[in-house]
């Protein structure tokens, strides 16, 4: 659209007032021989496109800026269809056996070995090959196959509709498919975390499959690559499952993995829990006097270092502090201490700590909330 000179406010691009005439840009103006690509320099008289404040000709703004169709490999101005990271004109992306676009709206379609179905012609298809099938071929629950492709994916022998399954669009004779659903991701199934569906990127865990950016710590939130730890269906990287349900033992301070001792509330390996004076290990069910805080000893081991006098559970007894030398009420020294026994040692198992810090966990989560 051109303007009079007179009317005309300043050209946009010389800031200057010229008798020539003007081009409307909306609320600006601008001379027409001002009005130049910035890439190629040429006037331009049709289709102005403008990015980041610079005027540039059609054919320059879809060299530098515009996007290419995944099926014809032309630009694409306008509506375009996204699908799978590619994009494609509206036209472009059709079904490739009867040739009618699918609707990105409400289209649904299948594809497999490079090739799209629409709704319609899908269940004309052979479900190994993917093309069409005709009347003298196998119908079957899992849909069409020609007589030829029915064979074993992994054994070759031919197979008939009697002794044929189907797993992610292969056929298996039933021994083999067996096989493969214990082994493969089930491309019929969605991830257990997001529902949506599994590619080439899911793994199998705990008898479930995942996306591989699905299968993630529940604490830390970061992709398990490597080792990891479950519990009541979550799982957990190493280090926050450590924080959260790892047991160090009080005696040596490595991991516990197994059954340990508990004794006066501290956690032990069993082989660390060993009597200071015989060097054997306690038992679960068997007491203890612990004259200091790594200082352990069977009761029936203890005698009066004064009179020699063996000690029973009633007799009371002394010891001083951090040694292992005991004494009778008769002979106890002037500081000496009077120890109790300690009640029975319990056994437990590590899961019955993850219990308990699963539970205390819990407690806490309700306080917050309240």
């Amino acid at each position: 659209e051109t303007m009079s000179g007179a009317s005309a406010a300043k050209c946009c691009v010389c800031n200057e007032k010229k008798d020539s005439p003007f081009i409307s840009l909306g609320t600006r103006a601008c001379h027409q021989e001002c009005l130049r690509c910035s890439a190629c320099q040429a006037i331009i008289k049709r289709s102005l496109c403008e990015k980041d404040g610079k005027f540039l000709c059609l054919d320059c703004f879809q060299s530098l800026h515009g996007r290419n169709c995944a099926g014809c490999g032309q630009y694409m101005i306008g509506e375009v269809v996204a699908v799978s990271g590619k994009e494609f004109h509206p036209a472009c992306f059709c079904c490739d056996h009867c040739k009618n676009p699918i609707s990105a709206a409400t289209g649904r379609y299948t594809e497999l070995h490079g090739k799209r179905a629409c709704q319609d012609c899908r269940p004309l298809l052979c479900r190994v090959c993917n093309c069409k099938c005709s009347e003298s071929d196998l119908k079957m629950a899992d849909g069409m196959f020609h007589r030829e492709c029915l064979k074993c994916h992994m054994c070759s022998v031919q197979l008939g509709a009697d002794n044929c399954e189907v797993f992610n669009h292969k056929t298996f004779c039933k021994e083999h498919a067996a096989e493969a659903r214990g082994h493969s991701l089930n491309l019929a199934q969605g991830c257990a975390a997001c529902g949506e569906a599994i590619g080439d990127d899911g793994l199998l865990a705990m008898d479930k499959q995942y996306h591989r950016a699905c299968f993630v710590c529940v604490i830390c939130r970061r992709p398990l690559t490597g080792k990891f730890s479950e519990e009541n269906g979550k799982f957990y990287c190493i280090e926050d499952y450590k924080d959260l349900f790892g047991l160090n033992c009080y005696g040596c301070g490595e991991e516990i993995s197994h059954k340990y001792l508990v004794v006066n509330g501290n956690k032990y390996h069993s082989e660390c829990a060993r009597c200071a004076l015989c060097m054997h290990a306690f038992k679960a069910g068997q007491y203890m006097y612990m004259p200091g805080v790594r200082v352990r000893v069977h009761p029936q081991c203890v005698k009066c270092a004064g009179c020699g006098a063996a000690f029973s559970a009633q007799d009371a007894c002394y010891m001083k502090p951090n040694q292992t030398d005991a004494f009778c009420a008769k002979c106890k020294p002037a500081d000496g201490v009077h120890l109790s026994l300690l009640p029975a040692l319990k056994s437990k198992e590590v899961s019955d700590a993850v219990a308990e810090a699963q539970e205390e966990q819990h407690l806490k989560q309700q306080q917050q909330q309240q």
